[in-house]
């Protein structure tokens, strides 16, 4: 959606990205707009929506349905055929334990940094693993 006010020399850009988590639409937009001349543009605003949803105690779709399952008022199989599969890999900040997006190498939140990374293509991983899934690599800085 366009917004246009002439008088002011203003134009409103209102864009929405569908398609799947992770996927890069938001830095994608962010990189363009980088691009544009600095008197070519304006101000950015990134919704965050999962997070601000999740500030306000929304669950999502599968916390939901899990939660139903513990409770004896669905079954797992039940949830699943609902649902589908759905991936977002997060993980708990170990200082401040807020959930964040497993790839981060930094907490947005905190600033404490993942001390696990694939040395190959700096990806953070998980104490356990011993081969990277990104890259395939085995030697861990760790």
């Amino acid at each position: 959606m366009i917004e246009l006010d002439r008088s002011v020399k203003k134009m409103v850009l209102k864009l929405v990205f569908y398609g799947p988590a992770l996927s890069g639409k938001t830095t994608n937009l962010l990189r363009l707009h980088d691009l544009l001349s600095e008197q070519g543009r304006g101000n950015l605003m990134v919704l965050e929506l999962l997070n601000m949803a999740r500030s306000t105690g929304m669950k999502t779709l599968i916390e939901d349905g899990i939660e139903k399952v513990g409770l004896g008022e669905t079954t797992l199989e039940e949830l699943l055929r609902v649902i589908g599969t759905q991936t977002r890999h997060e993980r708990k900040c170990e200082d401040c334990e807020r959930l964040i997006d497993a790839k981060f190498l930094f907490c947005p939140y905190c600033g404490t940094f993942k001390q696990n990374f694939c040395k190959q293509c700096r990806m953070p991983l998980d104490e356990d693993w011993r081969v990277c899934p990104f890259c395939g690599d085995g030697r861990f800085g760790r």
